[in-house]
Formats: structure tokens, C-alpha cells, sequence
């Protein structure tokens, strides 16, 4: 099976031009192509510009001349359209822009590939044009949620691109993945959304859980270290943690440091 990912960048420690970001969205997109890539055929194309790698899948070329070269004249109008529409800063205008007019470079993607599936990570604002092309060609596409815009203080032009999709799942047009079960709850909260059988929940996780360590402290003397990596926030939920720790027998706990 053929599989094309769409995301604004991933983090790869052996590619320069990956190393930029090392936000966990990059690095899930990063691990979920890996992972996939031991049964599919897997593809990625990014906003990043690069020479192209294969590391197991298959990194997109994508230089500026495919920019320029894949160009359609309907991106033009839309990134001239949201330049001059959207109320933000000089510099995420012309992001907005480039994204805009890097939608040719996915239809050329597509059409060299011809892929099964289109798996586009997040529905944000640089994704939108994306989601709009896989809609208007009727590909099959799937979108998973990494997060959550509703809530956050963000610029209404920010929501507005979560609120569209939504609009599009509501159509009853598109699965849509989410990466825990308070996200799925919350999408269904704030945009009613009408088909909940079509957001499934796909965990982030190992692929091999023979690659963890296994760990009995109720044998071993030596004290264990927990490091917990991440935002501080109630969407988080390390308090679940310190639940869950609270419920360990007293003669394991005392053997357990835990950091966040």
C-alpha cells in the first residue's frame, strides 16, 4: 500500500534541514512514517525545503525550483486572497502565502505517486489548502488531530482552519484520527460533531514493546529515576501520574524519584 504524509515538517537528527524544530508533532510525524514504513510503502512531503532522502521511506524533493515549477494559477489566487484577508503579522502572511501556493507541489506528488491514502497531519491554517485539495479531487485522505485549537488564545484566522475541517467531517466526508480520548471529546464538544464513529482514537505509542525495559521494583533495592517530558498544564495530565504513583504499594514507591 502506498502512502503519501502531508505535515509542515517532521525533526530527523541526521537531515540539517529537519533539525530545526524539534517540536513533539515532528517527531511523531517522524516516528509514525518509520513505523510504517516496516509495511507500506511510505512517502512524506513537507513545507521544509529539501534535497529529498530516503531513510527507510521515501522524503519528498522538495526544493524551491518545485515550488515555482508546480505552481498553479488557482494557488496564486488563494495565497494573494489570504495575504491581503487575514488579520496577522507581515511575517505569518507570507507563510501563508508560501503555504498557499506550495499546493501544486502536492498535486504533482500525487500525481507521481499515485497513492492508496493521503494521511495529512493536523488541520491547521498552512494545512488547509491540503485538506481543500484532497476535498475538491475527491482522494482518499485521512487527517489526524495532534491537538486542539478550540480553546487556545489564538487568532480567530488559527481556529478558523480547525472549524473547516470540522465542517468537512460533519459533511460526513472524511475520517479523522486523534491522538488521546479527552481530544475526541473535546471536538465533539465544541463543533457537535455529527458522525463520532469517524474519529477514531490511535494512541501514540511503540511499535515494538520489546524495546522497554522491564523494571520490577518490588525486587531490586536500587533506587529508579521516572523522567515525565513536557508541558506543565492540566491538558497534559500529570496529575494522572501522580495518581497512579499514589496507588503503588509503599515499599515500591519509596524507590521511585519522579521528575517533570
Amino acid at each position: 500500500m502506498k502512502i503519501l504524509h502531508v505535515g509542515q515538517y517532521i525533526y530527523h537528527p541526521k537531515y540539517a534541514e529537519f533539525t530545526r524544530n524539534r517540536s513533539g508533532l515532528g517527531m511523531m510525524i517522524q516516528d509514525i512514517c518509520e513505523t510504517l514504513s516496516k509495511e507500506d510503502d511510505i512517502y512524506l512531503l513537507t513545507h521544509a525545503i529539501t534535497p529529498g532522502h530516503d531513510c527507510g521511506y521515501h522524503i519528498l524533493k522538495h526544493t524551491w525550483r518545485d515550488v515555482l515549477w508546480n505552481l498553479r494559477a488557482c494557488d496564486i489566487w488563494v495565497g494573494i486572497k489570504t495575504f491581503f484577508s487575514t488579520k496577522a503579522d507581515l511575517r505569518m502572511r507570507l507563510h501563508l502565502l508560501y503555504h498557499a501556493f506550495n499546493v501544486g507541489c502536492l498535486a504533482e506528488a500525487v500525481r507521481a505517486i499515485s497513492p492508496d491514502l493521503i494521511h495529512i497531519h493536523e488541520y491547521t491554517p498552512p494545512m488547509c489548502g491540503f485538506i481543500d485539495f484532497c476535498e475538491n479531487k475527491h482522494l482518499k485522505y485521512v487527517v489526524t488531530c495532534h491537538g486542539l485549537l478550540a480553546e487556545k488564545e489564538d487568532a480567530a484566522y488559527i481556529k478558523a482552519s480547525e472549524k473547516h475541517m470540522m465542517d468537512i467531517h460533519n459533511s460526513g466526508k472524511v475520517y479523522l484520527t486523534v491522538i488521546s480520548r479527552r481530544i475526541k471529546e473535546k471536538l465533539i464538544h465544541y463543533y457537535k460533531a455529527r458522525y463520532p464513529d469517524k474519529i477514531k482514537i490511535i494512541l501514540n505509542g511503540v511499535a515494538d514493546s520489546s524495546a522497554l525495559p522491564e523494571i520490577d521494583l518490588s525486587k531490586s533495592a536500587e533506587e529508579k529515576i521516572l523522567l515525565c517530558v513536557g508541558q506543565l498544564g492540566a491538558r497534559k495530565n500529570q496529575q494522572q501520574i501522580v495518581r497512579a504513583i499514589g496507588l503503588l504499594a509503599p515499599s515500591i514507591r519509596k524507590k521511585l524519584k519522579v521528575y517533570f
